[in-house]
């Protein structure tokens, strides 16, 4: 239950700091890092299509974030510092939800 509430805190502040168009962008990545997370710890093998779609995602968030804005940033007085520690939280977020995911998995095969 704490790290749930942990990745949940982390959530919260990510979006906090950035945004939550931005949030939304690191949900869609969460499939991949699952994958990735996995074949890591040796769960799942990693096929070439999962690395393709872990690249595809993390580049296109990466490109979603690096591009202009459609709407001004509306805390333009933020300095780009809390922007990245907020990027970096909802990043964590995600391993954490998709190693928790994993880990919940192999329980249930027990």
């Amino acid at each position: 239950g704490a790290l749930l509430a942990a990745f949940q805190l982390c959530f919260a502040v990510g979006i906090a700091l950035t945004d939550a168009t931005t949030a939304a962008q690191f949900q869609c990545i969460e499939p991949s890092t699952a994958a990735v997370l996995a074949a890591l710890l040796g769960i799942e093998p990693l096929s070439a299509a999962k690395v393709l779609s872990a690249l595809l995602a993390g580049g296109g968030v990466l490109l979603l974030q690096a591009g202009p804005r459609s709407q001004p940033d509306p805390s333009p007085a933020r300095p780009s510092g809390s922007r990245l520690a907020g990027m970096s939280l909802l990043f964590l977020q995600g391993v954490g939800i998709s190693a928790y995911c994993l880990v919940q998995r192999q329980l249930v095969r027990l």
